[in-house]
């Protein structure tokens, strides 16, 4: 009994790491189930067996590769460490995962994809839109702290300065993406450490600046 339900999990590993490849290359419209059932080397069955179809699939792929980023947020969170800092160390922890593990970054871009390019009335996935909505939470949350301790700066509204951040994580996504998809790239990854680090300078308190007493 434990052997075969192994069995089925490996199986089931395979369905998704076939998919994920095929959808890399081929987009997630163009995707048959044959082509990640031939993919993975299983019949078609074993598809509609572990997740229903394709729909499925893309749900347990988003589920799973959240699952490392929200661990990394909820974490960072709970250290007794002023705002601005959690802040720092959230960005440059996300940037790392996110250059370091091309996994989560294709699922993250397929998504993009997805809503991009699917029907004209496609909107972000559930597991997506969920993930997200507790992901910004967190952000604001920790914007909203930082201009309690005088740490983030005023002048911009705290929506703006939430923003900001999420443009700079998904810009990376974009980036590092590109960078691996290009052989012939030659610029280096950016620093993660460096990245956050600019990041929360420009969010930073700037008295003489902003004009701020």
């Amino acid at each position: 009994m434990r052997r075969r339900k192994d069995e089925a999990e490996r199986t089931k590993d395979a369905l998704l790491d076939a998919a994920l490849a095929v959808f890399s290359r081929q987009g997630i419209q163009a995707t048959r189930l044959q082509d990640i059932a031939a993919e993975a080397h299983v019949t078609r069955g074993a598809i509609y067996w572990h997740f229903g179809g394709k729909e499925g699939i893309i749900r347990e792929l988003l589920q799973r590769r959240l699952e490392p980023v929200l661990a990394v947020v909820a974490d960072v969170r709970a250290r007794p460490l002023p705002a601005i800092q959690r802040i720092e160390i959230l960005i440059r922890e996300l940037l790392t995962l996110i250059e370091h593990s091309p996994q989560m970054r294709d699922a993250f871009m397929l998504e993009f994809e997805r809503t991009l390019f699917g029907s004209s009335d496609a909107s972000m996935h559930p597991v997506m839109q969920q993930s997200t909505r507790q992901f910004e939470k967190v952000i604001h949350r920790l914007i909203d702290e930082g201009l309690a301790e005088g740490s983030i700066r005023r002048d911009i509204p705290a929506d703006d300065l939430l923003g900001f951040l999420l443009c700079i994580i998904k810009g990376m996504l974009i980036d590092t993406r590109m960078r691996q998809q290009d052989p012939a790239a030659s610029r280096r990854a950016p620093d993660p450490a460096l990245s956050a680090g600019l990041a929360v300078h420009a969010i930073g308190i700037a008295v003489h600046a902003i004009g701020i007493d």
